[in-house]
């Protein structure tokens, strides 16, 4: 569509083009984050509002294990992207 323009015109185009295009990479991280801290919140506040603490870790292992994975997860999806890119 392009390839017939002028190359200053052509240069132009793909930058607004590539301005123009999603960061995924942004959408990634925040989502896990946010399930990450939703899953903790939900976690420790039953946990605490019970009056359960740490027997609420024992009855229900599995969710508290999926909330410590998606925040580790997120952890790692944050230091990869934006600290070592």
């Amino acid at each position: 569509m392009i390839a017939h323009l002028e190359p200053e015109i052509k240069e132009s185009l793909l930058a607004e083009q590539a301005k123009s295009k999603v960061n995924w990479n942004f959408w990634f991280i925040y989502l896990t984050g946010f399930v990450a801290y939703l899953l903790l919140l939900t976690t420790f506040s039953i946990g605490y509002f019970k009056k359960l603490r740490f027997k609420f870790f024992k009855q229900h292992r599995n969710f508290a294990m999926a909330a410590l994975a998606v925040a580790s997860l997120h952890a790692v999806l944050v230091l990869y992207f934006l600290i070592l890119k």
